[in-house]
């Protein structure tokens, strides 16, 4: 049977444009709580836009129109739905964001 999504690890690079750049990893399961990023562990979340969603699950979703937490909305309601996962305990994408050049602030 095929996972109703899969989920993977993110290295997290912020950049706060005053020449401090923060480094961490976060891990996105279906059962995750949403915790506060913290460099110094491994922070857990539930899965949002970037993890691999079955397509009848995320077409029952409609994204919000805002400029913030938009990933977040739309993720909770498709882990609303979702009975299974499949998790890969790698990095499998890398989030870059720039205090100079990100537009979500």
């Amino acid at each position: 049977m095929k996972p109703d999504v899969i989920t993977f690890k993110t290295e997290c690079i912020l950049d706060a444009g005053n020449g401090q750049i923060t480094r961490g990893i976060v891990e996105q399961r279906l059962n995750n709580p949403e915790e506060e990023f913290d460099p110094g562990k491994i922070t857990r979340r539930r899965p949002t836009q970037i993890a691999v969603w079955k397509r009848s699950i995320a077409q029952q979703i409609k994204f919000p129109a805002i400029q913030w937490g938009e990933d977040r909305i739309w993720g909770d309601g498709c882990c609303a739905l979702a009975k299974t996962e499949h998790h890969i305990p790698r990095v499998l994408y890398i989030y870059n964001w720039s205090a100079e050049k990100s537009e979500a602030k």
